[in-house]
């Protein structure tokens, strides 16, 4: 969602729905996004589950005019029971040789109320391969940039981060990134 005016879709609308709504996490998101609050509430359970193993990441999305995060990445606000092991990524451009306030910019949306628990990563002009759905096949590279290309940059760093740290609980992994 890339607007002048900010992506609608963001997590402080569906806060802001919920509280004059008086609705539960799973029938806010069934009555602003679709489907039912049933698959939204096994949706939420299941990302809670998966933190007792893992580390949830997910990109904040692209609009530079948004203040806060899309609603996926921004979810624990919502669903509270999510906050534990959850990073929100942004993307930062990142040019010269040296790191300064003029050589770094911030593209895509704000961390916004989500700031807790969001991270940027470098995600421009990134190299990627470019599958065929219908044959999986993999036999190009295309160059992108997004949040969606800074993502698996902060995966990535949680993966070496349990790799030096066995012991650690997703949450503590995901602590000592946002430290």
């Amino acid at each position: 969602c890339k607007t002048s005016t900010g992506c609608a879709y963001t997590i402080d609308v569906a806060l802001t729905r919920q509280a004059n709504n008086g609705t539960s996490d799973s029938q806010t998101l069934a009555d602003w996004i679709g489907d039912s609050a049933s698959n939204h509430a096994d949706y939420i359970s299941a990302f809670d589950s998966f933190q007792e193993t893992g580390v949830v990441v997910f990109a904040a999305g692209n609009d530079e005019n948004s203040t806060e995060v899309n609603v996926r990445g921004g979810l624990p606000l919502l669903a509270t029971e999510l906050a534990e092991a959850w990073l929100v990524v942004g993307n930062l451009d990142v040019s010269g040789s040296t790191i300064s306030s003029s050589s770094v910019s911030r593209k895509g949306n704000q961390c916004g109320q989500a700031a807790e628990f969001c991270i940027y990563a470098d995600g421009e002009e990134i190299t990627a391969g470019i599958g065929n759905a219908s044959s999986s096949t993999n036999d190009s590279y295309g160059v992108y940039s997004g949040t969606s290309m800074a993502a698996p940059m902060v995966s990535g760093a949680v993966a070496l981060l349990s790799e030096a740290f066995p012991n650690h609980t997703p949450a503590q992994l995901t602590d000592r990134l946002l430290a």
